[in-house]
């Protein structure tokens, strides 16, 4: 029997998630990811937010763009190590204004401060 690789065996999938304003004390948020690769968590993170983020919008995006640098620095340690390129590497998110944002922030005003910082052209 010949042996046929999965289509998942070079695939990196991330999973996003948040809870807006979870410490009841500092009303900070805490954000969570989790990367995958070939079906196996090879990442993860469940970390206080650094600031209190004045909208569940904001603390779904600071999550998503924590693990986008962390899927950004194994797709170059993946490179060095002489893998295929992966892309696109596919996130889920919970939250529609989110992705809608994570598309393009232009003509938003409002979330300048945001762009600056954590979106990732």
């Amino acid at each position: 029997m010949d042996y046929k690789p999965s289509e998942y065996m070079l695939k990196i999938q991330g999973w996003t998630n948040s809870n807006w304003v979870g410490d009841q004390n500092s009303y900070k948020s805490t954000s969570r990811y989790i990367i995958l690769f070939a079906r196996g968590a090879i990442s993860w993170q469940c970390k206080k937010q650094a600031i209190v983020a004045l909208s569940s919008i904001k603390v779904k995006y600071i999550a998503l763009a924590l693990a986008t640098k962390e899927v950004v620095w194994l797709a170059q340690s993946m490179k060095d190590l002489g893998l295929p390129k992966l892309q696109p590497i596919p996130f889920t998110c919970d939250n529609q204004s989110c992705i809608v944002l994570s598309k393009t922030t232009k003509d938003h005003d409002r979330i300048k401060h945001i762009e600056i910082k954590y979106h990732y052209s």
